[in-house]
């Protein structure tokens, strides 16, 4: 685990959401028991957003990849990993802005910014990002978009999990070969 203290410590509540509900059910628990909030998508992020002595939102079983392939939108639950999303829009002759290595798990990557090879072609993966639905501290469900509560949308698109907890993002896919590789 390195030199990083932050990962080693115990989650006295480990959460596996399946929907959306059970997330913001999650965060109101938390509150009402005075326990911190960590979130884990991949792994693979060691600093303190993945670690937590209090409740630990562990997202990656909640992985979903869905194509609209007419539209060229994936929707992409927060523990969905770089490797998911690639297997599933390439289905279509489609591809996401996605980071070089294929462990990373979607929610952080896009929230974070989102720096990978197509960059310089269609921009940041969070230049990609056309909506999502987060839970909020208070447990609120809500939707972020330019039209829908946009000073939210400005601020996960680079700002990091500062703002929610992401529980679906809706990003814009672009044509792709079908001999992309990634690793």
């Amino acid at each position: 685990m390195g030199t990083e203290r932050n990962p080693t410590k115990l989650s006295k509540v480990v959460v596996f959401p399946a929907e959306t509900e059970d997330i913001s059910k999650s965060v109101k628990f938390a509150r009402a028991n005075g326990l911190n909030i960590g979130i884990r998508g991949g792994g693979h992020n060691t600093s303190t957003a993945s670690a937590s002595d209090g409740l630990l939102l562990n997202m990656r079983k909640f992985n979903k990849v869905r194509v609209d392939e007419k539209a060229q939108v994936g929707y992409l639950q927060p523990g969905a990993l770089v490797c998911d999303v690639e297997n599933e829009t390439a289905k279509y002759g489609l591809g996401a802005c996605v980071g070089i290595c294929s462990e990373v798990s979607m929610g952080g990557y896009v929230t974070g910014g989102g720096i990978g090879y197509s960059v310089g072609t269609h921009g940041l993966a969070a230049d990609n990002l056309i909506s999502a639905t987060l839970v909020l501290a208070s447990g609120e469900i809500v939707e972020a978009s330019a039209s829908e509560n946009p000073d939210l949308f400005w601020a996960i698109r680079g700002g990091g999990s500062n703002f929610g907890v992401v529980a679906e993002l809706r990003v814009k896919l672009h044509e792709q070969r079908p001999d992309a590789y990634a690793f």
